[in-house]
Formats: structure tokens, sequence, C-alpha cells
């Protein structure tokens, strides 16, 4: 039906042909996409399925830290650590290192809002104590059952000496005691293989011919999913370090300015005291001598009090330059650590990613195809009734 009216795409017409077509698809029992969570952008989703996406980073920082954080402030050092800057107000905020903009949590989904993260690491705490005490009770209850007794120790036998009967004379004296020779040593048992694990057994599996055998074994290991979840560990793994490498550099590059505020703040004490004195004098010409001295010495006063204001906001007692060279060595240091793990964790990752594209192909050809729904299309609907 024509009715030469032109039409408006916004949101409220969006929602009125969803909801036409839910009605439509009830009706003939189709089935109903139901929305779940907060859409996504097209650019977000792409991020998300190449795992470069800042929320999703974020997501698996957080549930990772909340596992091993004993309070909410020990997870907040946890995430300053892996070089997030949180932002704390009505609600919490953090940005990766190289991010320019703050992520809120509840942006996440409501189990990463600043309420429930506070639940889940009471939870985490109250379900590893049930777990220890659990253990603790059931061994306990196995050394009850089942208590060692002490090895019984065989009796030694006693040699039954034969005298021969009266009437009978022995035949012929018993043999002379021979010296026995020392027994071999036993042969050492052999150490059993260690079995594979990680990316090794992976890397193993893929290395079959048929992709048949490659999936059998990928599901005799977990299957797809639970390969693409050691990926993400090792993904995880490698991108923190490298968020603690990031925040270590900043560190070390705001000692460096510390540094220089304190020596400046040092080395020009002398002459802008002797300024203030003069400026503060009562006497005739002070107020001629005190520009006088000024002028000689601007250079100097200008940088003491830029380093005052500087030095302003920082938390008395101030570093001395022997403990800031000491914090900057020991940044230093542990950076060449961090890279060190850096690397073998990158290279990890990168050697997942090659046993990935293979088992993504592996695994779309040989899972299971869902069965395909056909649809009943009722007749006279989509066609005008023409009398």
């Amino acid at each position: 039906m024509v009715s030469h009216k032109r039409y408006r795409s916004n949101k409220g017409t969006y929602h009125e042909i969803r909801n036409i077509s839910d009605r439509l698809c009830d009706e003939h029992n189709l089935s109903v996409v139901v929305p779940q969570g907060v859409g996504k952008s097209y650019a977000e989703w792409e991020a998300d399925k190449q795992g470069i996406s800042w929320k999703s980073k974020l997501k698996d920082a957080i549930d990772i830290t909340v596992g091993t954080s004993a309070s909410f402030d020990d997870f907040i050092k946890q995430m300053e650590e892996q070089g997030y800057t949180i932002k704390r107000g009505k609600h919490i905020s953090f940005k990766a290192p190289d991010q320019e903009r703050f992520t809120r949590t509840k942006r996440l989904g409501e189990e990463y809002t600043e309420e429930y993260i506070k639940i889940r690491i009471i939870e985490t705490k109250h379900l590893a104590s049930q777990k220890a005490s659990f253990l603790q009770r059931t061994q306990a209850l196995s050394q009850a059952q089942n208590p060692q007794q002490p090895p019984q120790q065989e009796p030694i036998p006693t040699p039954q000496t034969q005298t021969p009967p009266p009437s009978q004379k022995p035949i012929q004296a018993p043999p002379k005691p021979q010296p026995q020779q020392p027994a071999p040593p036993p042969k050492p048992t052999p150490n059993p293989p260690k079995p594979l694990t990680g990316i090794v057994l992976w890397e193993t599996i893929i290395a079959k011919t048929d992709t048949a055998e490659i999936y059998n074994a990928m599901l005799q290991h977990g299957g797809y999913q639970h390969f693409i979840d050691l990926m993400t560990e090792a993904r995880i793994a490698h991108e923190t370090i490298d968020n603690a490498i990031k925040a270590n550099e900043k560190r070390i590059a705001a000692f460096g300015y510390l540094r220089k505020d304190i020596v400046d703040l040092n080395s020009t004490r002398k002459v802008y005291n002797e300024y203030q004195t003069l400026k503060k004098s009562t006497k005739f010409f002070a107020k001629s001598t005190a520009d006088k001295f000024y002028k000689k010495h601007e250079d100097e006063i200008r940088t003491h009090q830029n380093a005052l204001r500087e030095l302003k906001d920082y938390e008395r007692p101030l570093y001395t330059v022997k403990e800031i060279d000491e914090e900057v060595a020991k940044g230093k240091a542990t950076n060449v650590e961090n890279g060190k793990a850096y690397r073998a964790a990158k290279a990890e990752h990168t050697r997942f990613t090659r046993v990935h594209s293979k088992l993504y192909a592996v695994n779309n050809e040989h899972k299971p195809k869902p069965p395909q729904r056909q649809k009943q299309r009722s007749k006279g609907y989509d066609y005008d009734s023409r009398g």
C-alpha cells in the first residue's frame, strides 16, 4: 500500500519496526532476538573481536585482580601497579597508559561497578576460606578413617637342626659354606616423561597431518574455547607487564623532575633568603638595595621561586637527592627484569597466535553444524489480496 509519506528513520521508528517484527515472529513460531546488555558500535565490536578494545582489556584486568585482592584498597593498589590511572567519584573510572579518556566501570556491566567489585572481593575471600576449611576437614576425616599403623616386623626364622636317629649314621659331612657374592645394585628406573602442558602441548597437537586427528585431540584437551582462554591469559600477562613497565617509566621521569627542582631549590636558597631579608628590612635605603640585589641575582631568585611553586603540592618531608637516585636505580633495575619477563610473555603469546590460526580453521571445518530451522511463510500475508 502506498501512502505517499516519507519514511523517517530514527529511534522511534526503529523500535516500532522491531516490535512489529517480534510480534510476527511470535505469531509464526519463529525465534525472537532478545537484546542482552548494552549495545556496541561496529568499531568497538571489531576492536573487541581483535582483542585490542580498551574495555575488554580493562574487564580482563579487573577479573584477574579481584581474585588476588584482599580488600578494595588492595584492588586499587594492584590496578595502579599495572599502570592504570584511577579516578574516584560518583562512578570509579580507569585509564590505561596509552588510553586518551577514562572508562567508567559501570559501562562494562553491572558486575564491574564499585559496589559489585567490593562484593566480588568479599565472595572470593569467603570461597577461598571455605575451600581451605573443606580441605582441612577432608584431610582430618581421611586420617581418622585410615590411621597409619606402624609397620609390623616379620618374625626372623630360626634355623632348625635335624638330629639323625640313633640307628642311622650321617652319610656325608655338610658342604663348607662359600662366601656369598654381593648382589648387583638395582638398575635406576628412568623418570617418566612429564606431560606436555601449555603452548608446547598445543604446538604438538597442530603438528599432526590429519585435521580430524587435530580436532579430536583438541576436544580431549578442553576444546577450542579452552585454548582461547589460555591465549587470552597469555595476552593479559604480557599486557600487564607492559603496563607496569610504562608506569615505572613515568615514575622515573617524575623523580627526574623532582630531583631538578630540589637541586635548584637547595642551590639558590642562600641568595633567595638574602633577598627576602633585604625586602623586609626597615632601613632607609633597603628598598633600593633590594632592587639592585634582585637585578643582579634575578635568574637565581626566579629559579628558586619556580622550584617553590613546583614543590608546593609535594608531601613533606621532601626526598633527598640521594634517596631519589636510589629510587631511580631501583626502578631501572625493576624495568630490566620486567623487560625480560615481557619479552618471554610476548613470545609465548605470539606462539599462541600462530597455533590459533590453524585451530580456527580446523574447528570451523569439523565442528557440528547447528540444525537450520525452516521458516514457515504464511499465505496471503506478503501479497496484496485483490478481489
